[in-house]
């Protein structure tokens, strides 16, 4: 569950941080989504290392959250431009993968675009996996491959597509 952090206690200079971040993200974004509405907030984090995190989220057709483990206060350009090129980066390093998907699609969603993106998770064995999300209608197909974009082949993106079809509902995941 999403919780909005309390207002804080400068609201001007919480205010005035949120619409400094917003124009060091809409600045730093990749270029082909130049343009797109960039929402900026802080919220309650769920983790006691970082009682409060500021989310930067762009909202293209599968919106992309950015995250800072800190007050939005706190938070420097630096900081965001860094995550924006980390995410500029993970795009160049998908473009294979996503072409992959693309020739395999289910014929139900053929001609789709597809987004992929390696998400960082907090299993040790685990570590990274590697999304791979159909922008279909009327609902968006999410599928995985349970290892780091880097060590992603056709094969397994060709096996999860075909598994996919079974069952469209569901997240299919291939080791």
């Amino acid at each position: 569950m999403l919780t909005f952090a309390k207002p804080a206690k400068r609201p001007e200079e919480a205010r005035q941080a949120e619409q400094r971040v917003k124009r060091w993200a809409e600045a730093a974004i990749p270029a082909e989504f130049a343009g797109e509405i960039v929402m900026v907030a802080e919220i309650l984090c769920n983790k006691p290392e970082c009682p409060l995190e500021t989310t930067i989220t762009v909202l293209i057709p599968k919106p992309k959250v950015l995250k800072v483990p800190k007050p939005i206060v706190e938070v420097t350009q630096q900081e965001v431009v860094s995550l924006s090129q980390g995410w500029e980066d993970m795009m160049k390093r998908s473009k294979p993968v996503q072409a992959w998907a693309e020739e395999a699609l289910p014929p139900d969603v053929a001609g789709c675009s597809v987004v992929v993106e390696e998400t960082e998770d907090d299993n040790p064995t685990l570590p990274f996996e590697t999304v791979i999300t159909v922008l279909s209608s009327p609902k968006h197909r999410t599928m995985k491959v349970l290892k780091p974009l880097s060590e992603v082949t056709q094969d397994d993106v060709q096996r999860l597509m075909a598994i996919s079809q079974f069952n469209p509902d569901g997240i299919a995941s291939v080791r």
